[in-house]
């Protein structure tokens, strides 16, 4: 009899990744066991993430195989005793599962323009994390390119992430869970909002001197600025003016005389990062606009406009009215 008897030792082989061959060296044949599994997984990069799992095997069979569900991307621990025994012996080994050949995430929508929201396939309540990877270009602006790399950690099966995308951009988005080899591409354009106001100062004068515009550089948040443009128009054409009207003239070009017209251009690149002041009608060019002097006793609107870059964008501050040559700015 004790030639029969279970000396309790076995060993344990892997194999297709998540099967274990248990291999019990007993001479009691078709003796049952119990097999204990405890199992223990963790990702490096998720501090919070854990899958664990216990389990009891029993068996008749000298070889065994056991076949664990695992999660992808994982490093386990697998510990097996064999139970029967005042001291069951017991054997520990490791199993890291690569990430999953399928596509994980689906459904993926914009929302707010710059927001996104996919849906994961992963296991609810289960930390993930994702590779985000964003590229940017327009192409009005050659010289622009933009790209950004993160990653964001989410446990709902139905994540969100806002992005902090320029304006009147034509971006790229890769977003890849990381316990997969699959990312999802998608695009986006962000549109562009009118240029800022720019800061004008106004001087009141009287007699003389003539009407100065100081202007201050505004800031290009919201795409490049082309150009400032100076437009004098008659008073009684104020309420009528279309600040995005692409027929603008030059003073010598306008239709008549109680027409408007583009009595200077400054483009944004010539601006100081201080300011920069004319004088309106100095008899100079600016750009290719003839700043002409005002006619004596006429009401004139003084209009500032911004142009974009970006699909000829305008945007006029609040006009100002003058009169040659009691001259009086008023905002």
């Amino acid at each position: 009899d004790d030639l029969l008897e279970d000396d309790g030792i076995f060993s344990i082989s892997i194999f297709n990744e998540v099967c274990l061959k248990l291999n019990r060296h007993s001479r009691k044949v078709g003796s049952e066991q119990v097999y204990q599994f405890k199992v223990l997984g963790r990702r490096r990069y998720l501090n919070n993430f854990y899958h664990a799992t216990s389990f009891n095997f029993t068996t008749r069979e000298q070889t065994a195989v056991v076949c664990l569900d695992l999660y992808p991307a994982t490093d386990y621990t697998v510990n097996v005793t064999l139970l029967g025994s005042p001291e069951p012996p017991s054997v520990q080994t490791t199993v890291t599962t690569a990430p999953a050949v399928k596509q994980t995430i689906s459904n993926i929508s914009i929302f707010n323009e710059t927001c996104l929201r996919w849906r994961s396939m992963k296991t609810a309540d289960i930390e993930e994390m994702y590779l985000v990877h964003i590229w940017g270009q327009r192409w009005y602006q050659k010289g622009f390119a933009q790209e950004m790399i993160f990653n964001i950690t989410a446990s709902s099966q139905t994540p969100e992430t806002c992005l902090d995308l320029s304006p009147g951009t034509n971006y790229s988005v890769s977003i890849q869970a990381l316990s997969s080899e699959l990312p999802v591409v998608i695009s986006l354009t962000t549109q562009i909002t009118e240029p800022p106001l720019p800061e004008v100062d106004f001087f009141t004068v009287h007699g003389g001197p003539l009407p100065r515009l100081r202007l201050k550089k505004a800031t290009e948040k919201n795409g490049p600025i082309g150009s400032y443009q100076v437009l004098v128009l008659p008073l009684a054409l104020q309420s009528t003016f279309a600040c995005d009207s692409e027929e603008a003239a030059s003073f010598f070009s306008k239709a008549s005389e109680a027409s408007g017209y583009v009595t200077a251009e400054l483009l944004a690149k010539d601006i100081p990062d201080d300011a920069m002041e004319i004088s309106i009608g100095d008899r100079l060019y600016y750009g290719k606009y003839y700043n002409a002097p005002l006619k004596t006793g006429h009401d004139y609107c003084i209009i500032l406009r911004i142009t974009s870059e970006w699909d000829e964008l305008y945007e006029c501050p609040h006009p100002t009215a003058l009169r040659k040559p009691e001259l009086e700015w008023n905002i």
